[in-house]
């Protein structure tokens, strides 16, 4: 009997330490607004756009300076561009993301936390749409007189995305704000556009608030 009492007691005992030591993986949940613009000398407006998703944020050292914070999103992102004679067009995309970020964390207070992180993202395109002023042509000649699909047989855009993601954070009771920027390496067109300038890379700023479990 006295064993079983010894063996409680000793499971009560890690238990209640494992419990109030910090979770290692905590999920979390956030949203905001993009600005967007391709890496090209011809933009001429960051169209607004929107994110939301969920991910989780790994503790690598018991210390709780380093984590890592995967997740898994939706990123709407693109740009306006000026033709050569004067028209605009403007190119949205959604894109299923997954940035993998290293964080560098501080703890300026008990319950406040600031991160820095950076690291790689993937994402694919899955909608969106592009339009421009009447009287302008895609390649092959395509008249712009509605909106056509971004990722579709007309405009063709490149669906695949990846760059370097920068993030900047502030925590306080598990609720937080940040700020990031997204600098993409693809182009998200093989081709020049006949009356357009070369098209760049997608690249985004965004700001947004979440909630950490």
């Amino acid at each position: 009997m006295k064993a079983r009492i010894w063996i409680i007691a000793v499971l009560a005992i890690w238990f209640g330490r494992l419990g109030a030591q910090e979770k290692v993986v905590t999920p979390f949940v956030r949203m905001g607004l993009t600005s967007g613009f391709l890496a090209s000398r011809g933009n001429a407006g960051m169209p607004i756009g929107f994110h939301l998703g969920a991910g989780a944020q790994i503790r690598l050292l018991s210390s709780g300076r380093f984590h890592l914070q995967p997740a898994l999103e939706i990123y709407q992102k693109g740009g306006t561009l000026e033709a050569d004679y004067g028209g605009k067009v403007t190119i949205r995309g959604l894109y299923l993301q997954l940035p993998v970020d290293a964080l560098l964390q501080f703890h300026p207070g008990q319950t406040t936390y600031i991160s820095l992180g950076v690291g790689p993202y993937v994402g694919y395109g899955i909608g969106g749409t592009t339009h421009a002023t009447p009287g302008l042509y895609f390649y092959r000649h395509i008249p712009v007189d509605r909106h056509y699909s971004t990722f579709g047989s007309e405009v063709n855009m490149r669906r695949w995305d990846t760059g370097l993601h920068v993030l900047t954070q502030v925590e306080f009771h598990r609720y937080f704000v940040g700020a990031g920027f997204q600098i993409g390496f693809l182009a998200i067109d093989k081709r020049e556009w006949s009356n357009t300038y070369e098209l760049g890379s997608p690249c985004a700023l965004n700001l947004y608030a979440g909630y950490r479990f």
